[in-house]
């Protein structure tokens, strides 16, 4: 079985349990499902053409600030008592996310 096959079905999984679990767990699946994709993404950048990699890197990177915007906020609201607070923190890094992925369609232009 081909590494994107594998892919294929882990994400299918991944996306099948964000559907059936329970409201509670579904957060927690999103995000290790989302730090597993993200870590695959980084591994296998240095396989792609020379051409492709920086962009690669940018989309992978903008991947991780808005991950990481999506725990900061919830670390955020546990520490306020809110469960999704606005503005928050968290906002910088989301919002670092639209010119690092508009970079990276740049670089692709």
């Amino acid at each position: 079985m081909t590494n994107f096959k594998k892919f294929v079905i882990a994400g299918s999984v991944w996306i099948a349990l964000g559907i059936i679990l329970p409201p509670d767990l579904i957060g927690i699946n999103y995000v290790v499902g989302a730090i597993v994709v993200l870590g695959t993404l980084a591994k296998n950048v240095k396989h792609l053409h020379q051409d492709v990699r920086p962009v690669a890197k940018l989309i992978v990177l903008a991947g991780a600030l808005s991950l990481s915007g999506v725990i900061l906020r919830v670390i955020h609201g546990a520490m306020i008592g809110v469960e999704f607070p606005f503005p928050s923190p968290a906002d910088a890094l989301t919002l670092l996310t639209y010119p690092v992925f508009i970079f990276a369609i740049i670089r692709i232009v």
